[in-house]
């Protein structure tokens, strides 16, 4: 600490006398800047005089000192009142001591001393001088805060000298902080449950190692147990201590958390750290009943059981996460408590991820600040940790995006939903017996060459916290012969979703119903949800009128539907519209709630292990967790109990039959010429659905038409299958595994199209001349949606080609069923308007007439016809 500076002007011996007795006493002198003695009046006067006296707290980042500097006989100029008013400044630097090499800057910071006259001294009501936190900066970044006060203390003489208790050490002399200013303390009781890590990332390329975490507090070190390579949890996770903190909370030293890594010949590689700057906010006055975080969710209460060191666990990834929960009990009289609840706590420096509520600290006082840290007035009990029983409903809906496995250039995926962070590697439901309810999945339930499959599917499976902290769902590529390919994972953390104030478990849904696709899945109404959490953040019970519902001094109304259905759910729909807007809703201590999460659908995004942050595709789903009881007999009273689960399958599309019938043709454009000069065509009519290489079919030709005119009287029959509410043809699928096997060899050699695929539904035909020796020239095309197909012509001459817009009557084919006319047969052709831009034109190039008949399996069944002009119902020989 500087505290004056004196300069000379060129060596001692160019100003006769001077020499340093001016200069007040406790300074050291930089050996550097002075080659001899001071007095010599050869030397160079010494650069700098620093007054300090240094006392290093080593291998710690919140170092208590309980220490008091003087610096005496400092020489001011100016009044007293002067410098009372406009006191100097006082400067803060913070070092870091190493064994070897020189000191480190760490910060500095600035601060102004209380200034004490003698006046001021001698009376009785002297004002003490209050601690405060100063803060510190490095090169413009905060680099922390000292706590501290500075007095400025006005000598009557040179000769007065304050008196102070000494304390004589191993280190040398200091003073302690005055009694007046010291806050006063209390002996404390440090309690940790250290549950385990979560996230846990690899240091120095290291992934799975033994690791080891600190809490430190006042200058007092918690370690917990190591935790064994591919653990998520401590085998022994109870550690205790004795410390003494400031009854004042604006005084208590920070909470220091540190990740460490456990390497060969004991030594500790850092990973990570956070502080928790201020324990004040987090603090509620209560009796502790359980220092164990409890879920909003009351359904059933959970079973109590202590975790023991030697319990087997599956050896899963080391990606873990820390999460601490803080808890306190409070200077009270023969009993009390301080909770210091649940905090928000950002991603660690190293970025090992984000702390959360895993490790618990609680703090038990002693009533008498005199009575030894030992005999405790509060009695400590050992924390234990309660598992939860829970069984999670996996919905995927489809994924997005998937990156092709096969030589083909897409993939057969299905998915396999695993309880723990590892990839269980898909296999049949046989194999997945051996694992019991903890892994769900099916190869044989694969989506055929397909990369944005529809799974429709739900998946349960078994997990139990602290045990289990997430649900892995991995997507596999089906392969006939060898290893399945994993195509990416995604993990869930249910530990978070089960533990967390938003109630994650299930999302609250829009509206309250009692049947249908959109019932209630929670096992809890909203009028139990809602006094579940007005008992959690003691809110007076919420009491129910008419259109009306109040909780404490909030109102909340809500209009109704007049039908006698909806009277009957009047108090659940508003307990629900409560709910949906709960973060209005002030609680006890005058904070608003926290918004319950709703009903969604999450997209997550697949990571390959060995592909890094590159996305594989993503998926499409959601995620409902229950608590369970702790037995249940048979699957019938688990889904008594929680309800059965949403069917999310695919829908399944219709069977059809179209009949269409060629009639004639009338002014088809002439493309041959004959010997007499005569223009003509052989005319014939293509038709598909699907496309023409997959269900094209093509009327017999008519020969030498002069006129443009063509008898055909010819059928054409196309079987589809027709997804109603998407209003979509869907492609064949083979359902048996021969089938599929078959497919699949004809994918590798020919790229024929996808089984499933959803095309749009339109009905194609395509009118042609054929030429025998040359290629067949194309006339015109007519494209017909079905289910919005305009109304043919009544005859030829009506017909033209604005038939097709869109302001025309058209009808739905599966409704109607039969419909006949003349449409237009068109060619577009490009040509230059006034402005001499391209744009394209439709030519009128024929008309076509024809008869279209929509049959569903059944009635194509009981009347079956034949193809072209063959029987069954066959079609006479045209004129």
């Amino acid at each position: 600490m500087v505290v004056e500076l004196y300069l000379w002007a060129g060596f001692l011996w160019d100003t006769s006398g001077a020499n340093l007795e001016g200069i007040p006493r406790g300074y050291e002198m930089d050996k550097k800047g002075a080659g001899g003695s001071i007095n010599d009046s050869t030397t160079i006067p010494p650069k700098l005089l620093r007054y300090y006296e240094k006392r290093v707290q080593y291998q710690t980042l919140n170092p208590v000192w309980d220490q008091m500097l003087l610096l005496r006989n400092i020489i001011l100029y100016g009044s007293p009142e002067d410098i009372k008013s406009s006191p100097p400044t006082v400067v803060i630097e913070a070092m870091d001591k190493d064994s070897f090499g020189k000191e480190e800057y760490m910060g500095r910071g600035i601060s102004k001393p209380n200034v004490k006259l003698v006046d001021e001294r001698l009376r009785e009501n002297e004002e003490n001088s209050r601690l405060e936190w100063i803060e510190m900066f490095n090169a413009g970044e905060y680099a922390g805060e000292v706590l501290s006060a500075f007095e400025l203390v006005e000598l009557k003489d040179e000769r007065e000298d304050l008196s102070f208790p000494e304390d004589r050490t191993r280190k040398g002399e200091f003073y302690h902080i005055p009694a007046c200013i010291r806050p006063p303390l209390a002996h404390y009781r440090l309690q940790v449950l250290f549950w385990g890590l979560r996230c846990y990332g690899k240091a120095n390329l290291k992934l799975d190692s033994i690791s080891l975490i600190t809490v430190e507090i006042g200058g007092t070190i918690v370690k917990s147990s190591s935790k064994d390579k591919g653990d998520r949890n401590f085998t022994s996770s109870f550690s205790t201590a004795e410390l003494e903190l400031p009854v004042d909370l604006n005084f208590c030293p920070p909470i220091t958390i540190q990740v460490w890594e456990k390497r060969s010949f004991g030594r500790l590689l850092l990973v990570g750290s956070h502080i928790v700057n201020s324990i004040k906010h987090v603090i509620k006055t209560e009796d502790i009943e359980s220092v164990w975080p409890t879920p909003i969710t009351k359904g059933i209460v959970p079973r109590q059981e202590t975790v023991e060191s030697n319990e087997e666990r599956p050896n899963e990834d080391a990606e873990e996460t820390m999460k601490p929960l803080l808890e306190s009990h409070e200077p009270k009289i023969r009993n009390g408590s301080i909770v210091l609840s649940k905090s928000e706590i950002p991603r660690l420096e190293a970025g090992i991820g984000p702390l959360d509520d895993t490790s618990r600290m609680a703090f038990d006082q002693v009533t008498d600040s005199k009575t030894s840290p030992v005999s405790l007035a509060v009695p400590v009990t050992p924390l234990q940790t309660p598992t939860y029983k829970i069984l999670a409903r996996v919905y995927i809906v489809r994924g997005l995006s998937l990156p092709p496995k096969d030589r083909s250039g897409r993939s057969d995926p299905y998915v396999v939903v695993s309880v723990g962070r590892r990839t269980a590697r898909g296999t049949d439901s046989r194999k997945h017996a051996k694992f019991g309810r903890r892994v769900s999945g099916d190869r044989s339930q694969y989506v055929h060459q397909d990369l944005n499959p529809i799974f429709g599917r739900c998946y349960e499976v078994e997990a139990s916290l602290p045990r289990d902290d997430a649900i892995t769902v991995s997507v596999w590529d089906w392969d006939l012969g060898g290893h399945d390919d994993l195509i990416g994972t995604t993990e869930i953390d249910i530990e978070n979703r089960f533990f967390t104030k938003c109630r994650a478990t299930c999302g609250i849904s829009s509206s309250y119903e009692t049947f249908g696709y959109n019932a209630w899945r929670d096992p809890e109404n909203p009028t139990t949800i809602l006094k579940n959490l007005c008992e959690h953040y003691q809110i007076p019970t919420p009491t129910y009128k008419k259109n009306e519902i109040k909780i404490g001094e909030s109102c909340f109304y809500c209009d109704y539907a007049s039908a006698p259905e909806k009277r009957t759910q009047q108090k659940e729909t508003l307990a629900l519209a409560v709910l949906k807007q709960w973060e209005k809703v002030s609680t006890q201590e005058g904070k608003s709630g926290l918004a319950l999460v709703p009903e969604h659908i999450e997209t997550r995004s697949l990571f390959h292990p060995k592909k890094g942050s590159i996305v594989q595709g993503k998926l499409e789903m959601w995620i409902d967790m229950f608590r369970m009881p702790n037995r249940i007999e048979d699957k019938e009273s688990e889904e008594h109990l929680l309800g059965p689960p949403v069917d999310i399958s695919p829908r399944k599309p219709r069977a059809y039959e179209l009949r269409v019938v060629i009639w004639n043709t009338a002014s088809i454009e002439l493309h041959d010429t004959n010997v007499f000069n005569e223009k003509s065509s052989d005319i014939y009519v293509k038709g598909w659905l699907y496309g023409q290489d997959i269900d094209g079919q093509t009327t017999d030709v008519h020969y030498r038409s002069l006129t443009g005119e063509g008898n055909f009287n010819w059928r054409f029959i196309f079987p589809l299958l027709y997804l109603q509410p998407e209003k979509c043809l869907v492609s064949p699928q083979e359902d048996n595994p021969a089938g599929k096997a078959i497919k699949f060899v004809q994918l590798l050699i020919n790229d024929g199209q996808e089984s499933g695929k959803k095309i749009p539904c339109r009905l194609n035909f395509q009118v042609w001349d054929e030429d025998r020796f040359t290629a067949d020239d194309f006339i015109g095309a007519l494209s017909l949606d079905l289910t919005n197909c305009p109304v043919g012509a009544k005859t030829a001459k009506a017909c033209d080609a604005m038939l097709l817009e869109n302001k025309r009557q058209k009808v739905d084919m599966f409704k109607v069923g039969r419909l006949k006319g003349w449409w237009p047969v068109v060619k577009s052709e490009i040509i230059e308007d006034k402005n001499k831009k391209k744009v394209n034109n439709l030519i009128l190039t024929g008309k076509i007439e024809a008869e279209i008949q929509m049959l569903t399996e059944s009635e194509a069944q009981k009347r079956p016809v034949g193809r072209g002009r063959e029987g069954p119902e066959a079609l006479p020989e045209p004129k």
